[in-house]
Parts: C-alpha cells; sequence; structure tokens
C-alpha cells in the first residue's frame, strides 16, 4: 500500500499531542463546571451549595464543549494510531514522543481533582473505616463516615457520601486505603487534597506499568505490533480521564491481572495463579479469566501433573495472602455481603434494561433474577466458547479480550464508563478483527456518558433518565455495533455464512 511506505515523524506526533493536552484541559474546565452547576451537598447538620444554582442554559453550553472536546480527543487518537499501526514506518524521534506524550498527560492529571466521579474521596473514608478499631468497610457502610469529623471535609469537595455503601472492593485495596488514610491524617484533620495525589498517584503508576506490560508481552510474542498495541492503551482517552484524570483504582486491577497473563504466557502456572488470585483482591472479576488461562496450560504444559502442581501452589500461597489481608476486617461470612449484593443490583447496564421491560410480566425481585440468570448464563457460555477455543498466545490474548468486553457489555449488573479501561488493556495485546473495530465505539460512549451522574445529582436528569441513557449508550450502543459487524461479515463470505455457528 502507498500510505505504508510514509513515515511518521516526531513533528506529527508533537501535534497531535499539543490538540490532545488542550482538549484535556477543555474537557477538565467542562467537567468542572458541570459539575459545579448546581450542586448540593446536603445531610443532617451539614449544608454545601455550590455557588452556582441550577442553570440549564449555562449547561448546554457545558455540555457543548464537553461533546467537543470529547469527539477531538477521539478523532486525535486514531489519528495517531493510523500512524504507528503494523506496516507503518516511523522515525526513532517519532516513537520517543509517542511514549513521552501520554505519560506527560497522566502526570499533567496529578494537578487536578476528579470531577465527575466521587470514588476518589470514598476511598479515603473507606481508609477512615479500615483504620477505626472493631470497623470494617467491608461490612459498614461508607454513608457512616458523614456523621464523623470526616464527613464534612470530603463533603467540601461534593463528595455525596450517602449514596455510597459497603465497600465492593478486595483488602488488597482496603489496606491500600488505610495505609494512605493513615500517612494524611493527623488527629481528626485530613489532609484531603495529599490523600487525593496519593489516591492518584497510585493509581497513574499501576495505569503506566499496565502500558508498560503491554509492551513487555507484545514484544515477545507480536513485536510488529508492539508500538500499535501500547499506544492503543497509552493514549486512548477513555484510559486517560477515567484512570488518571478521576482516579478509579481499576488501574491496580488491570495492571496485576495484565502481570498474570504475561506470567502465563512465560510458562509460569505457579506465579501466574498467585497473580490471578492478588489481582482479585483488588476487586474480584479477574477471577473470570481463571478459565482461559487454565486452558491455555493445559495444552501448552508438558506435564499436566506438574501443571496442577504448580497451579494448586500458586493458588494457595495466594490464598495464603489474601487471609492475612481479611484478617483485620474479618466479620465471618458478612465480609462478603457486598458483593452478593452488588451481584443481585443492576445499575445502567443490559441487564437492567431487561430487568425493566421483565417487570411488565412478573415482579420485580422475580424480574432481576431472571435477567440475572439469562445474562449470567449466556456470559458462562462465552467464557467456555472461547475458552475452549485457545490454542496458542493469540488466542489466549483473544479470548481474553472477548471475555472482559462481553462481561462489561451482557453480564455486569452495574456499567461505570471506566469498566471499558480492562477491555481496553486486552485488545491492544490482540488489536485485530472485530475487538479492534470496537475500540473507538467503546471509547466514545465511555465518554459521552460520564456526565451522566453529576446530571442527577444536580437535578437536570432523573434517575431512570440516567441509568436507561446509560444502558442504552454504553451497553446496547457498542453490542448491536459487534452485531452489524458480524453479520456483515458473515453476509459478505457466503463460504464464512454457512459454516457460522
Amino acid at each position: 500500500m502507498a500510505s505504508e511506505s510514509r513515515e511518521t515523524r516526531a513533528g506529527f506526533v508533537w501535534l497531535v499531542g499539543v490538540g490532545s493536552a488542550a482538549m484535556y484541559g477543555l474537557t477538565y474546565i467542562a467537567q468542572r463546571s458541570i459539575h459545579l452547576n448546581g450542586l448540593v451537598v446536603e445531610y443532617p447538620g451539614f449544608l454545601y451549595r455550590s455557588p452556582r444554582p441550577p442553570d440549564f442554559s449555562l449547561l448546554k453550553g457545558e455540555l457543548g464543549m464537553y461533546l467537543f472536546a470529547s469527539l477531538a480527543l477521539v478523532f486525535l487518537y486514531l489519528l495517531l494510531l493510523s500512524r504507528f499501526r503494523p506496516g507503518f514506518r516511523w522515525t526513532g524521534s517519532a516513537a520517543a514522543a509517542a511514549i513521552i506524550l501520554p505519560v506527560l498527560f497522566n502526570a499533567g492529571s496529578l494537578l487536578g481533582r476528579p470531577y465527575f466521579s466521587s470514588d476518589v474521596f470514598s476511598y479515603i473514608a473507606q481508609g477512615y473505616l479500615a483504620d477505626q478499631p472493631g470497623t470494617s468497610p467491608h461490612t459498614t457502610p461508607v454513608s457512616d463516615a458523614i456523621v464523623t469529623p470526616l464527613g464534612p471535609q470530603l463533603s467540601e469537595f461534593g463528595w455525596q457520601g450517602k449514596l455510597h455503601g459497603i465497600t465492593p472492593y478486595g483488602p488488597l485495596f482496603t489496606n491500600l486505603q488505610r495505609v494512605i488514610y493513615t500517612a494524611v491524617s493527623e488527629g481528626d484533620k485530613v489532609n484531603v487534597p495529599l490523600a487525593i495525589l496519593l489516591l492518584k498517584a497510585t493509581v497513574i503508576a499501576a495505569s503506566l506499568a499496565s502500558a508498560a506490560l503491554i509492551w513487555f508481552v507484545l514484544g515477545k510474542i507480536a513485536p510488529s505490533r508492539r508500538m500499535f498495541g501500547t499506544l492503543l492503551y497509552l493514549w486512548n482517552p477513555l484510559v486517560v480521564a477515567e484512570l488518571a484524570m478521576e482516579g478509579h483504582n481499576d488501574a491496580v486491577m488491570i495492571m496485576l491481572v495484565l502481570a498474570a497473563t504475561a506470567l502465563t504466557l512465560l510458562g509460569k502456572p505457579a506465579a501466574a495463579g498467585f497473580s490471578l488470585v492478588i489481582s482479585s483482591l483488588t476487586k474480584f472479576i479477574p477471577l473470570m479469566l481463571g478459565p482461559p488461562l487454565a486452558v491455555f496450560f493445559w495444552f501448552r504444559h508438558p506435564s499436566r501433573s506438574r501443571l496442577i502442581a504448580s497451579a494448586a501452589a500458586g493458588g494457595l500461597m495466594g490464598i495464603g495472602v489474601a487471609a492475612v489481608l481479611y484478617l483485620p476486617f474479618w466479620e465471618g461470612a458478612d465480609t462478603f455481603m457486598n458483593i452478593r449484593r452488588m451481584s443481585q443490583y443492576f445499575h445502567a447496564s443490559i441487564p437492567h434494561l431487561a430487568s425493566v421491560g421483565l417487570k411488565a410480566f412478573v415482579s420485580d425481585q422475580a424480574a432481576q433474577n431472571l435477567s440475572s440468570a439469562i445474562f449470567g448464563g449466556l456470559f458462562l457460555v462465552f467464557v467456555a466458547y472461547f475458552s475452549l477455543r485457545i490454542r496458542d498466545d493469540d488466542g489466549l490474548l483473544e479470548a481474553c479480550g472477548w471475555i472482559t468486553l462481553l462481561y462489561v457489555l451482557i453480564a455486569s449488573p452495574l456499567l461505570w464508563p471506566w469498566y471499558f479501561a480492562m477491555p481496553l488493556a486486552f485488545i491492544a495485546l490482540k488489536p485485530e478483527g472485530l475487538l479492534l473495530a470496537v475500540v473507538p465505539v467503546i471509547t466514545l460512549v465511555g465518554r459521552l456518558v460520564a456526565p451522566l451522574a453529576d446530571l442527577h445529582d444536580n437535578g437536570f436528569v432523573t434517575i431512570d433518565f440516567a441509568r436507561n441513557t446509560n444502558a442504552i449508550v454504553a451497553g446496547l450502543v457498542p453490542l448491536l455495533f459487534l452485531l452489524a459487524l458480524k453479520a456483515v461479515k458473515i453476509g459478505s463470505n457466503p463460504c464464512l455464512g454457512r459454516s457460522s455457528t
């Protein structure tokens, strides 16, 4: 192809980088404006009211600014990727700039505070609960911190603590929260800006480590797509915005589960099993990748008896670490109560849409149970299907990409924009076919739905509107896009159409 003879130079990369930096700045300004437009935090004994009352005419301009910046960031992202795809040539200075610039985007995000998510403030409150003798954030709702001296200090930053319940995170992150809280508190006084800085620094370091792991893995198994795959993750606007700017702890989980995948590809079953268990101690969803990793080892390991022994040893070490981390917060079976509740609570997802429709025929609880059974069962079928097809390195990476993406789209009871970060990390390892085609779609829809929580909190939209819009735009649109592409692919290949299942 003629385009493949073109050489990407550093000037082009810096031009895209400067444009992206400007759009991240505009995004930050728009998010701050939307967040403060009518913000009210109120509970007994405390009231915080933004100096800006709700103004719908002003909101239209703010949303327009946000939409423009989001579209521009996705365009610039795709423009950059197009010049680093396999087959293109680029100078060493262009490659260096392409790596340095997104690192600077991440580092620059440390200077700001989150506006579209209050999770970082809840992390601080959970650290406070973890630090209190006889109190466990795994059984005590974070909203209890409202009536402590910490409550007003966080609420002055717009923390809607009454909306947050028991922590859904594992003990690894709970202990990290406690360490950071201890470092930033003195008596009843908490240095909230320093806590935000430390939490965001942890998340950014983990996200950059994930990019390094993608670079390492692709260097081992597919050097021709190493630069493209690394930049697909590192430059992604959703990854930068949701992890670096907003500080979501998914970055820590992604780093650890990518480490488990890298160890699997290196043929280290004990270390991979240990890393997979450790990754689930931040959030529990990495356990869904146990089947594809196990199948990969089963067909590739020279001795299945040694494989079983090694994997069991790694898993047991991980369980031992989990026991130690859980020990300060152990409340028996109640320690896992919120994990059970979260699996049955649908919010702004495709299972949520299905349960809303089913409520016309059955009770609310029956609708939730039926929706959970349908989509949970369908997801398990997909996990089995993609896992059993694995025979080589690329097969493992493709399976992980599909499993993590389909979990977000059809199985997760909740769907928040930052949930797309883990599928994007695995797609970066195998950026081909339908998985690559869906990247701009999930990136864009993830950014488009991000303001909905603030629009609801500030009284501009109802909770049902926010939930249903999020489910349709972030869940249904990407799923229909994939189905349409699959139908076109099958329809354009008669032989494929006859053999397709």
